[in-house]
């Protein structure tokens, strides 16, 4: 009688404790995606999530990671996103952000695996964007299309720092259709010119 309640007990006490475990979740928390679904290789410290947007998907997706135990280690995360939206992809941003809903900065351990040997690819997209040396941890994919009906694929690194549930749950955020840097600039620069000329005509009127 003892040996049988105490063997299960046992059992969970080893599983808990296996070195590099991870018992995962991670959810559509908007659940607007046509499908999802996610893997977790222990052995590769490989995750792979499977996503299709569709028309009624939110223009933000925002995956929701929880019970995440890296202990201090880099995974991989390989992405295939379905584009059955209708329209086409140019590029595909993807952020961190922590429990709290904030961008994730680098005081909180939370990373794309900053500074390892992961590779951050994408079979459609020939360029990246990253923006984390200070404020956010960012990612956006850009010159390529994925059209409506294709799917495209991404890789790149996953850490987490913060082992004692500091980052228990954070969030990937992940945009489709973000302009470019470039083009960025140039909507900044053209909206500085048009206040500039604004404010020059009233100054004008004024003075009239």
């Amino acid at each position: 009688m003892t040996f049988r309640f105490l063997a299960p007990a046992a059992l969970a006490i080893g599983l808990a404790a296996a070195p590099g475990a991870n018992a995962l979740s991670i959810i559509d928390i908007d659940e607007t995606l046509d499908a999802f679904s996610f893997s977790v290789n222990n052995a590769t410290r490989t995750i792979t999530i499977r996503e299709t947007w569709g028309p009624a998907t939110n223009r933000v997706v925002r995956l929701q990671f929880d019970d995440f135990r890296p202990i201090n280690r880099d995974w991989t995360i390989v992405k295939f996103v379905t584009n059955n939206t209708g329209t086409s992809w140019t590029s595909f941003g993807h952020e961190l952000y922590t429990t709290d809903f904030e961008p994730s900065d680098d005081t909180d351990a939370l990373s794309f695996a900053q500074g390892s040997a992961i590779p951050r690819t994408s079979d459609r997209f020939s360029t990246l964007f990253v923006d984390e040396l200070g404020l956010r941890d960012y990612l956006n994919w850009y010159g390529g299309t994925t059209q409506s009906g294709q799917v495209v694929r991404f890789s790149y690194g996953l850490r987490d720092g913060g082992r004692n549930g500091v980052n228990q749950p954070f969030y990937l955020y992940q945009t489709a259709n973000i302009p470019e840097p470039a083009t960025w600039a140039m909507l900044i620069l053209g909206f500085g010119l048009v206040g500039f000329a604004a404010r020059g005509r009233k100054a004008t009127r004024l003075a009239a």
